[in-house]
């Protein structure tokens, strides 16, 4: 123990010096970038903080992975349209973001920031990941949630 002290004590080091360089440089970048800024990128951030001009829809699916032979459970929300072009619905591109729930989540998670998104006019789609899901927590005793959390 006495002899892998010192290697302990200089790795930690190593780390600290590197983390501090990593920070110093990050941080000289960023302020080097703030006057390249306008005050309309300010106007742009402060426009997303409230909710956006869509209503918005969700729809739930489930997609099939044929290669492994399985289920996957997937949620759309997206903006409500409802403009018409000469008596036909008119087709909006909005762009996607795919949402992934956290360790034992699943498609619903997430959902006041999808809703929120897809009210500035994305399209979301939350998968939910068989094998990490809720599927490893729910129903288990309390005591054994923790293993079955470090087996997902």
């Amino acid at each position: 123990m006495k002899r892998a002290l010192p290697l302990l004590l200089t790795y930690i080091a190593v780390v600290a010096i590197a983390c501090f360089l990593a920070f110093v440089v990050s941080q000289s970048t960023a302020s080097a970038q703030i006057p390249a800024q306008s005050s309309k990128t300010a106007i742009d951030n402060a426009k997303y903080a409230s909710p956006g001009t869509y209503k918005t829809e969700s729809s739930l699916a489930t997609w099939r992975d044929g290669s492994r032979q399985r289920d996957v459970p997937v949620k759309h929300y997206f903006p409500h349209t409802t403009a018409a072009k000469n008596g036909a619905a008119e087709v909006a591109k909005f762009p996607v973001i795919l949402f992934s729930h956290g360790l034992g989540g699943n498609r619903e998670a997430g959902k006041r920031w999808a809703e929120h998104w897809a009210s500035h006019g994305f399209i979301v789609v939350s998968v939910q990941h068989m094998g990490s899901d809720e599927a490893l927590w729910k129903g288990a005793a309390p005591r054994d949630i923790p293993e079955k959390m470090k087996a997902g």
